[in-house]
């Protein structure tokens, strides 16, 4: 397994994601956050099909899959940085859901790595973003079974998104 697999491999098992087809774009959203909030990973990112993608990162989670599942145990020699290891950590804690929300934690992974995402590198109006993300919660609501699951506010500046250590402060979560 070359270098590039064996992190991206550390990275998920750091923020608790397994490897299987199924969660590759649960992977696409969380390596998102991770390369934005704590190490670049080499991901070259744009939007398509209503989230952060990164074609490389397709076909590397496609290669980790096909690479561990015959048989190479390559990366257990190798290790994460423990400055690396403990941001990946802290971000680990913050994409889980809030229990005050009836999301799964693709579901939120999803929702925040869009709205981040489209608030930090689009050039797209405020106006617009909101509307496109506001769309996608309302969509996660109708699945969850509530009217409405927050209500966000992009009116802070990107430049405060893409300096914060933290996931965006903008998403001011109100349950209804």
């Amino acid at each position: 397994m070359d270098a590039r697999l064996i992190v991206l491999k550390l990275t998920l098992d750091t923020l608790e994601i397994p490897i299987i087809p199924a969660n590759q774009l649960l992977c696409s959203g969380s390596i998102f956050l991770a390369q934005t909030f704590a190490a670049d990973l080499g991901y070259h990112f744009h939007y398509a099909n209503g989230q952060p993608r990164a074609d490389q990162l397709a076909r590397d989670f496609l290669d980790t899959y096909c690479e561990i599942h015959s048989g190479d145990r390559s990366h257990y020699r190798h290790a994460l940085r423990p400055t690396i290891t403990q941001a990946f950590a802290t971000l680990r804690s913050l994409i889980e859901p809030p229990t005050t929300l009836p999301l799964t934690r693709p579901d939120w992974i999803d929702l925040l790595s869009t709205t981040h995402f489209l608030t930090a590198t689009s050039r797209l109006s405020a106006a617009d973003i909101h509307a496109v993300v506001d769309h996608k919660w309302d969509m996660q609501a109708q699945r969850c079974g509530v009217t409405r699951l927050i209500e966000i506010d992009t009116q802070l500046p990107a430049a405060r998104l893409t300096t914060t250590s933290r996931l965006p402060t903008s998403l001011h979560l109100r349950t209804r």
